[in-house]
């Protein structure tokens, strides 16, 4: 049987999610890293350098001499929506690092471009690519748990990115909560509404910033179906991202911060590794989600997680923001684009 050749993929915006991206790619069967790309050219060049392709301070510029079949695109939120509209008149497929954009509009006319232009669109949500959490999807939609009630989930980092990057990260809502806005989609349907809560409790920079380190948002989904969805930047201990979905014949738990399935019972204490950040509780995640995009791209067919999964994400979002600011619930059919 005749081999399929590798897709060409190019990486876009080298930062600590591209770069591992890149990594990633030039590691994967299947998949033939040919160029990267960053607005840091020393960033780019010892990126090239390490990886052993063209290294470009200009994407436009990489697209057209390196000729990928798909790009990913890491940069900061706001370059996305141009990336994706330079990517489609290229006829070039996109992974697209979350959130689509700040901006409901301008993010429905990348999607637009997008399906306009014939290519695959693919969000950056790796959750959906977690062998556990998909073991748990998989139990859900196969109806064994009943008729769902509640979903509880988790996401808590040890400790905050920098100042610069919080700085154009949107805010806490559009940067960590997002995930947990697209698995609770994921899980138990479109949601209905949303109230979002938020404090800045660690540090004066989050105010400073008008942003929060801690959130708790409550949904109600179109089912009826409950959510819970607890978040913190400063987790001290470590990350953590536990999910549970509780049905009318059972329910579904997945701990998410082990770093492995030892514990030890001791003068009545319990002691157990705990893994310090997402890229290690996600590590095996990641190049599911770029294997996912490349066979998408060879294939010709839907990625798992799409454009319009992506405007989903953004409007749960959107009225997470609203909810917060003016301390009512929203619902989730206001937020118009």
């Amino acid at each position: 049987m005749e081999s399929r050749p590798s897709v060409r993929v190019a990486v876009a915006g080298l930062g600590r999610m591209g770069s591992r991206h890149a990594r990633n790619a030039a590691a994967a069967a299947g998949i033939e890293l040919v160029a990267v790309a960053d607005a840091d050219g020393v960033r780019a060049a010892a990126i090239s350098a390490e990886l052993g392709v063209p290294g470009h301070s200009d994407v436009a510029r990489m697209l057209d001499e390196t000729g990928p079949q798909g790009l990913v695109i890491a940069t900061p939120p706001a370059t996305h929506v141009a990336l994706i509209e330079l990517a489609a008149e290229r006829s070039v497929d996109v992974l697209c690092e979350k959130p689509l954009a700040f901006d409901g509009p301008a993010a429905a006319r990348a999607v637009a471009a997008a399906e306009a232009a014939g290519i695959a669109l693919q969000l950056g949500f790796q959750m959906r690519f977690d062998a556990d959490l998909s073991e748990l999807a998989a139990h859900v939609a196969s109806g064994e748990l009943g008729r769902i009630y509640q979903l509880r989930a988790s996401l808590r980092d040890a400790a905050p990115p920098p100042r610069a990057y919080l700085a154009a990260s949107g805010g806490y809502f559009w940067d960590g909560a997002i995930h947990l806005l697209d698995l609770a989609r994921w899980l138990i349907g479109d949601i209905a509404e949303v109230s979002a809560f938020g404090s800045a409790l660690s540090d004066p920079m989050f105010e400073e910033l008008g942003d929060v380190d801690n959130a708790m948002i409550v949904l109600r989904a179109e089912s009826g179906a409950l959510g819970l969805l607890e978040t913190s930047r400063v987790a001290g201990y470590g990350f953590e991202s536990g999910v549970e979905v509780l049905g009318s014949h059972g329910a579904c738990r997945v701990d998410g911060g082990r770093a492995g399935a030892v514990e030890l019972y001791r003068d009545g204490t319990i002691a157990a590794r705990h893994k310090r950040d997402f890229l290690e509780r996600f590590e095996p995640a990641y190049p599911r989600e770029l294997h996912g995009f490349a066979q998408a791209v060879a294939e010709r067919r839907p990625p798992r997680v799409d454009g319009a999964d992506g405007l989903a994400a953004m409007r749960l979002c959107e009225a997470a923001v609203r909810s917060f600011a003016h301390g009512e619930t929203v619902s989730v059919s206001s937020v118009e684009w």
